[in-house]
């Protein structure tokens, strides 16, 4: 008995020891957690913390070390737990990348709340546990720590890896083990668990401990019986039954968040137009058998039809759009074949087939997620039912899948295209750290040639999310109750928007086969232009400076110069009520009444007919049609005088 009360008095003093430090970290990373405008306190929904209590950590210990024996206090890695929630599901990996963030900044030099100067030195273990392994959040959240410089599986490095695991509760969540430092010396390191998942799988996770706990607890249910057997068994089928019909409605959540994204939002399939096929007739260009030639040829028509279809608006009824539906999932199952098969070709044009492949397949899976919106309900195929939801979720995944594989982790292409599906799925803000993703890669990426027009079409994107993102700062500014709230930082990001569309201006593209435009590069310039005339005139309206806008390389005289390369053939050649109502906010900043005047007459001629080419709500056309009745007012109201 004095050998166990001495056992027992030297794990209490550890114990003690293990924690000493522990509420000193939880309180600086809380507070580190709040600092700053655009905080992780602010991005999360709810932040949850602890310190271990010591008659818990003492109890954990006694009972790991029946199965291990050298297990002790310091081997306990959730000294300080961290519990960061979400509502949605879909804004898990946007939270895991500004907690990565936050991670780095915590190891900045006079902040010191974690140690090393690489994630790497601070991070002790990462594990993601899914029902799911391929489930296209897993494969992003995959992705952010690979970015980070963590590895995708164990290697000789040292370096931390990403553990998938699936556990027989179907347990969910991202952990992460980390070290801070505590008051002391370099040695005296708290461990902390942080644990990333939605407010939905949050709830399933504390019904389950507290269950499992009483079990352990409970000297009734510890007894061995067949009944106690029975219990534990029922109980662990009712807490699977739950979690499923969580996810389910974590599921719904994320659907009825998205169509509230998407409600305002005029929303056709001549809109899509621009995610055009990536060119299946080069791989008829490699030696096929017969069969595969015949199955690429098939699909290559079929696909050639719906784009025309597409092209042309043939939007007439909902069985003929239905019906494209079907048209698309045979494409699909086609090329899933042809996968399959086997070809005469070297590794490399495997490598290159098995690419080109993934890449329409999943494009085609996007069209499909595009045409179940527009028409707000499901279809059934031979394989089930399938939602626009669904159809998107397939198409990430089999991008990210492409991801994984090192030939094209730096490919802008792929990560232009993950970036429009999750933009079509609702997370804009996520998406927009994939575009900018995408927009860097251009600079190391040689498959995308010098004049290919991915390159403007790339950076163009980008240039609109940041304006977005501006826009999104001006709507949250007036719900605050004062418009120029957030001025400072909409200025950033028109400037940034301006930049990088600024950089393509008037660029020279040819055609190519391979992810080819629908425009011609005339349109594509004249696009362009409209893009930094609307930037410079939003960053104007924000209390901007011209000798700001001079510096970005804009000035009074360029601005004449792309209302001329917006609209080379004058007021009259204006179609879309977009460009009209972009030509007479230029106007007032030239002082141009006959601009402001002939372009607040188009406004009004075109403002029924909605510009498809562009997402606005119906208050970006309302105030369109109240500006330009207001300028023409004006007019009417100095000719009275």
């Amino acid at each position: 008995m004095a050998q166990i009360s001495k056992r027992t008095e030297r794990i209490e003093l550890e114990s003690y020891r293990a924690i000493s430090g522990a509420d000193y970290v939880r309180q600086r990373i809380l507070h580190a957690l709040a600092l700053g405008y655009n905080s992780l306190e602010s991005q999360a929904y709810l932040i949850k913390s602890r310190v271990k209590r010591v008659d818990s950590l003492i109890l954990k210990v006694i009972d790991r070390r029946k199965r291990v024996s050298s297990y002790a206090p310091s081997s306990v890695t959730d000294i300080v737990g961290l519990r960061l929630l979400t509502l949605f599901r879909n804004e898990l990996p946007a939270l895991l990348r500004a907690f990565l963030i936050f991670l780095q900044n915590g190891q900045a030099q006079g902040v010191d709340i974690f140690p090393g100067q690489r994630l790497a030195d601070a991070v002790i273990e990462i594990k993601i546990y899914t029902r799911e392994i391929n489930d296209e959040i897993v494969l992003l959240c995959t992705r952010e720590f690979m970015d980070f410089g963590f590895e995708s599986q164990k290697s000789e490095s040292g370096i931390p890896w990403v553990e998938i695991l699936r556990k027989d509760s179907e347990y969910s969540s991202i952990h992460i083990v980390v070290l801070a430092n505590g008051p002391g010396t370099d040695a005296d390191r708290v461990p902390v668990e942080v644990q990333i998942r939605t407010s939905l799988e949050d709830v399933w996770g504390e019904i389950d401990h507290r269950l499992r706990y009483k079990f352990k607890s409970d000297s009734r249910l510890r007894v061995t019986s067949s009944r106690t057997s029975r219990l534990q068994e029922s109980t662990t089928r009712q807490l699977k039954t739950l979690k499923h019909f969580l996810d389910s409605c974590s599921e719904v959540a994320d659907g009825i968040e998205d169509t509230i994204n998407d409600a305002p939002i005029v929303k056709s399939l001549f809109e899509f137009r621009r995610e055009r096929s990536i060119g299946l007739n080069e791989l008829l260009k490699i030696v096929w058998n017969t069969e595969e030639k015949i199955i690429i040829g098939r699909s290559v028509a079929m696909l050639n039809s719906f784009y025309q279809h597409v092209f042309n608006n043939d939007a007439k009824d909902r069985k003929s759009i239905l019906s494209w539906v079907s048209q698309l999932n045979s494409i699909i199952e086609d090329l899933v074949a042809v996968q399959r098969l086997r070809c005469n070709s070297n590794a490399d044009e495997m490598d290159h087939i098995y690419y080109r492949l993934t890449m329409e397949i999943a494009l085609t899976e996007y069209w499909q997620a595009i045409i179940l919106r527009k028409l707000g309900s499901s279809i059934t195929l031979s394989s089930g039912a399938l939602s626009s939801d669904q159809a998107a979720r397939r198409s990430l995944r089999r991008y990210l899948s492409l991801s994984q594989q090192g030939a094209y982790r730096g490919s802008a292409a792929l990560w232009f295209r993950v970036a429009n599906v999750i933009a079509f799925m609702g997370s804009t803000a996520y998406a927009l750290t994939k575009f900018r993703e995408a927009y860097i890669a251009l600079e190391t990426d040689t498959s995308i040639p010098h004049d290919h027009y991915l390159r403007v079409r790339i950076a163009r994107q980008y240039g609109f999310e940041l304006w977005r993102e501006g826009r999104a700062l001006e709507r949250q500014s007036y719900e605050f109750g004062d418009p120029k709230l957030s001025w400072p930082r909409e200025r950033d990001a028109y400037l940034e928007a301006l930049r990088v569309t600024l950089g393509v201006r008037g660029r020279a593209i040819s055609g190519w086969e391979s992810d080819r435009s629908t425009n011609s590069a005339e349109e594509e310039n004249e696009v362009t232009a409209n893009n930094i005339l609307y930037y410079a005139i939003c960053f104007l309206e924000c209390d901007g400076s011209w000798s700001d806008l001079e510096t970005a390389g804009l000035g009074r005289d360029s601005l004449r110069h792309l209302v001329e390369e917006a609209a080379p053939r004058g007021i009259d050649g204006i179609v879309r009520v977009t460009l009209a109502d972009t030509i007479r906010k230029a106007g007032h900043h030239l002082d141009d009444g006959q601009l402001i005047i002939g372009s607040a007459r188009k406004v009004l001629q075109a403002i029924d007919n909605e510009d498809l080419t562009v997402p606005l709500d119906a208050y970006a056309y309302n105030k369109m049609r109240r500006e330009a009745e207001a300028d023409l007012k004006a007019v009417d109201n100095s000719l009275d005088a």
